[in-house]
């Protein structure tokens, strides 16, 4: 936990207008360079109707006071995106002359002003401004801007005199008496003469621009500056103050990927690893230790050509503002106008050059939105994606319920909470053993065949390690040690042998994985409407390093090929050929045969597993591999993964000391959800062995559970015998594997229950019971097949009309918006579509092409026909979704499941049951019954 004290920058800068791009550019790379956290800007000068943008990735958060009166005045606030900055209110002037916000950072509150006076009675403003301000202000006052007049002309001006009327300076500085406020600059340099605007027409230099403390914060101030004038005519005033954050100690390095572009880089990387491999190339050093230690030697190379490229990029506008600084200095000294002709033409060539690059950057950036702005991709999924703030936990509460929020106490609390969910303690060794051995004896009856158990245990090759690089999706955050896959892409060949023997020799018994290697970052993800004041509210993603990731997709790809010989159907998630809707489509019609049969009270219950993923038992994982016939060096690659891991968490930037993990499969790593199926398999296996826990009967099949990883979903009859038999379960498949089932947000839903005999489960089972629907893989099952339209078809709609009115985004053309309709709504009605075979009428579908149209257009008359639009590309149409053919298609796609009826969905053969016949002949079967216990099979004949 490595933390040191972080101040907090603030800069002020009359801008003298920024509706020219090149300039806003500029500016923000100025408060980049310059890593000011709050920015007050003056004289922005946008218009009110349609201001343009001044924000970039570092700061993103801006509150603007634009003038109506049109492109006059301005002030804006802005944040960094490296601050916690929480807004709380903000009071804009509809002329432009001041900008109030307040929140809080990190624990303090704080109210950041930035005001532009008019050139004559700056007292009445500047009084009217303060009234209004001391009704507002709330923590610690700071304020900045162009008063447009020097507080002391003596020391301010660099002819000691001023045309300002004395009695305007004097009721100003009464003005700022009133609120106690102190020129940070002046406190520090109570006799220098430094000044921020030069009139070239008087050849004089004034002070005009402050940023103000009360004297009671004064103790914060540790530094002010002003700086050069560059691309404004006025000069940044920069103060640095003491603040209630953290800055890490150590940075974490991540491989900067436009490095392995540069030709000359690549060529000396390559070099490199050549020299290193070839030299180190020993007997008396371990493969692993070899490849752990060469990330430190290609590190130092990249961060060596990264700091040349960054030098050589920086040496022209360095040298030119360091002589820019000079000439001010001798300027402001001697008024020689030679000087001020040198110093003006090297001002001229540094907006030369900042205007170069901007050009260059808006070039760049309408060239990537020219070919890829109206494709489905990343740039479109980023337009239409909700802003959300950067995440930034600024408070705590411990068990006990006091609040925490200085940083070390937050990072000692998470680490707490994570030490202590990572470190479960385990039942006495031998007895658990014994315990678990009888088990797995009794219910796992899943085994590999010898064929199986051989493709699995042979020697890694390098076309295995090429196609987990290929199947692996770039752009991933990486691992500690900052290396990402793109360096493998481009150094595959070099590497391949050094990574082949590092991880191929860990089938010898003295081998083991680096601690280094293993270790990862968890970086925390909040939950939605959670709150977020709690560790248990934020999922851990454990950000492993891609060597190990792309070892781990070795291994997936070899298992997956048998998951479906060693999972049962009714397990869905993550098995190669099984989907979600395999699971919906069996309960649908579950719940239409319970209530036809009438076989007795049934219901569905479905269970909620608390940290299913991070709680595995790896004792008990590793027992049930060896029990399913994995072999030795199979075993000794997987608990490899395992051998004692660390992880540091990654909290607002700062990370935790190192800790042990001792359970868990790691979120984030390729061969966790395989790993997680397989040791759930013995508790699904003995739910459908247990005789006294009553599934649905459909003819010859009993059918207990479906099952999608660790969401749960139990078919129940004769609930009042089955729930304690499997509650009972439970417990004793989670003593031995550490999984927990949270009663209290498992919930029921009664399919066939009468009222007395509910009003009984309710009262003796803790489970949540639900009165209309159930929500289970993001679908809505209701007791009645006939309410699962109006369940989830209806209101999606109503969602997709106000996301469509969202998206109507300007710089979108038609095509653009086609393209937004693919990408985001297809595959959100279509889920709908292929969870829930239902009938759909034809008016939900009609009511989509008209919101599709009037979206496409918006809201104008259609240019091109909807058959021209929705005709395939190679016809002359755009592809537009018909979503009424995908519709069809998906009832069509359940025609060709059933004529496949060895396909191993459950489903398929509990429809097989409910018609009575074959399968493959029922939708021809034109007028007959034979369907009638099938509820979805009218669409199928009138297709």
């Amino acid at each position: 936990m490595a933390t040191a004290p972080r101040t907090l920058k603030v800069l002020s800068i009359n801008a003298k207008g920024l509706n020219i791009p090149e300039k806003r550019h500029a500016a923000l790379r100025e408060f980049t360079s310059l890593h000011a956290d709050v920015v007050l800007v003056q004289e922005t000068h946008f218009p009110q109707a349609r201001p343009p943008s001044l924000k970039s990735h570092k700061y993103p958060t801006g509150y603007f006071s634009n003038a109506t009166a049109g492109k006059v005045c301005g002030t804006a606030v802005l944040f960094s995106r490296s601050i916690p900055f929480s807004y709380s209110a903000s009071l804009l002037d509809p002329a432009g002359r001041y900008t109030f916000v307040k929140g809080q950072i990190g624990a303090q509150w704080y109210t950041f002003v930035s005001i532009y006076l008019p050139n004559r009675q700056q007292h009445s403003a500047i009084r009217t401004i303060f009234r209004r301000l001391q009704d507002f202000q709330e923590g610690i006052l700071v304020v900045g801007g162009d008063l447009n007049l020097p507080l002391d002309a003596r020391l301010d001006t660099s002819r000691g005199v001023t045309s300002t009327p004395h009695s305007v300076l004097r009721r100003t500085r009464l003005a700022l008496h009133s609120l106690r406020l102190m020129d940070c600059w002046r406190s520090l340099f109570p006799s220098t003469r430094d000044y921020t605007y030069y009139s070239a027409p008087h050849q004089l230099y004034t002070r005009l621009d402050y940023v103000f403390l009360p004297f009671g914060s004064m103790h914060l101030l540790e530094s002010a500056s002003i700086g050069p004038m560059t691309w404004s005519d006025h000069c940044p005033v920069l103060i640095t103050l003491s603040s209630p954050l953290a800055r890490p100690r150590e940075k974490l390095w991540r491989l900067n990927e436009s490095l392995l572009t540069d030709p000359q880089i690549k060529e000396g990387l390559h070099d490199a690893l050549h020299n290193y491999f070839t030299e180190n190339d020993t007997p008396d050093c371990s493969p692993q230790i070899i490849w752990e230690t060469h990330k430190a030697v290609i590190r130092g190379y990249l961060i060596q050509q990264g700091a040349r490229r960054k030098r050589e990029r920086t040496e022209q506008q360095e040298s030119l503002l360091q002589r820019i600084a000079a000439l001010e200095r001798s300027h402001k000294l001697h008024s020689d106008n030679d000087i001020y002709a040198e110093l003006l033409d090297l001002r001229s060539q540094l907006r030369s050059l900042f205007n170069n690059r901007a050009q260059k950057a808006f070039l760049t950036v309408r060239k990537t939105f020219h070919e890829h702005g109206n494709k489905c991709g990343r740039l479109l999924a980023n337009a239409l994606r909700t802003h959300r703030q950067a995440l930034y936990v600024t408070h705590l509460r411990t068990p006990q319920g006091k609040t925490v929020t200085l940083p070390k106490d937050m990072l000692g609390l998470f680490r707490d909470y994570f030490t202590s969910l990572y470190g479960l303690t385990p039942a006495p060794a031998q007895t658990a053993l014994d315990a678990t051995q009888r088990f797995l004896r009794t219910h796992l009856r899943s085994k590999l065949t010898p064929h199986m158990r051989s493709s699995i245990e042979g020697p890694i090759t390098a076309e295995e390690l090429h196609e987990a690089i290929k199947r692996t999706p770039v752009g991933k955050t990486p691992g500690p040690d900052g290396f990402t896959l793109k360096y493998y892409k481009a150094c595959e060949k070099l590497l391949s042998s050094a990574w082949l023997a590092a991880f191929n020799g860990l089938t010898e018994p003295t081998s083991h994985i680096t601690p280094q290697t293993l270790s990862a970052t968890i970086t925390l993800i909040p939950k939605p409407d959670k709150d977020h004041a709690l560790c248990a509210n934020y999922r851990p993603i454990s950000l492993l390093n891609q060597d190990v990731k792309l070892f781990a997709k070795v291994l997936a790809l070899r298992i997956a090929n048998h998951m479906r010989h060693l999972i049962h159907p009714d397990q869905t998630g993550f098995i190669p050929g099984r989907e979600g809707r395999d699971n919906t489509t069996l309960a649908i019609n579950l719940i239409h045969a319970a209530q036809r049969t009438d076989t007795g009270p049934t219901l569905l219950l479905s269970t909620d597993a608390e940290k299913a993923f991070d709680r595995v038992h790896w004792p008990f994982l590793f027992q049930t591999l060896q029990h399913m016939g994995f072999g030795p060096n199979a075993m000794r690659w997987i608990t490899a993964l395992y051998d004692s891991p660390t992880a540091r968490i990654n909290l607002n930037g700062t990370l935790s000391s190192p800790f042990t993990i001792k359970n868990g499969t790691r979120q984030g790593c390729p061969l966790s959800p395989l790993l997680f199926a397989l040791s759930l398999e013995p508790l699904l296996q003995a739910v459908r062995a247990n005789p006294s826990i009553h599934g649905i009967c459909v003819g010859r099949h009993t059918y207990k559970v479906a099952a999608y990883a660790d969401d749960l979903l139990f078919f129940v009859q004769q609930p009042q015998i089955s729930l304690p038999s499997l509650i009972e379960l439970l417990r004793e498949y989670g003593s031995l594997s550490n999984y927990k089932i949270n009663m209290s947000k498992s919930e029921i839903l009664n399919i066939s229950i009468p009222a007395p005999l509910s009003t009984h489960i309710q009262a003796t089972f803790p489970f949540r019971w639900c009165t209309t629907s159930l929500k289970y893989l993001g679908v809505y099952l209701t007791p009645a097949v006939s309410n699962l339209y109006t369940t989830n078809f209806v209101p999606l709609l109503r969602v997709l009309e106000k996301d469509l009115t969202r998206w109507a985004i300007p710089h979108i053309t038609w095509f653009g918006r086609i393209s937004v309709l693919k990408m985001n709504v297809l595959p959100r009605v279509l889920y709908l579509l292929q969870t829930l075979p239902i009938h759909v009428p034809s008016a939900f579908f009609r009511s989509l092409q008209s919101l599709f149209i009037r979206y496409v257009w918006a809201g104008s008359k259609p240019r091109l026909s909807v058959a021209l639009l929705t005709a395939p590309r190679s016809r002359g149409g755009l592809a537009l979704p018909h979503l009424q053919r995908y519709y069809q298609a998906v009832h069509l796609l359940r025609m060709v499941e059933w004529s496949l009826g060895a396909s191993g969905k459950q489903w398929v053969a509990l429809e097989h049951e409910l018609a009575g016949r074959s399968l493959t002949s029922l939708p021809w079967l034109l007028g007959t019954t034979a369907s009638t216990d099938i509820p979805t099979h009218r669409q199928f004949r009138s297709h």
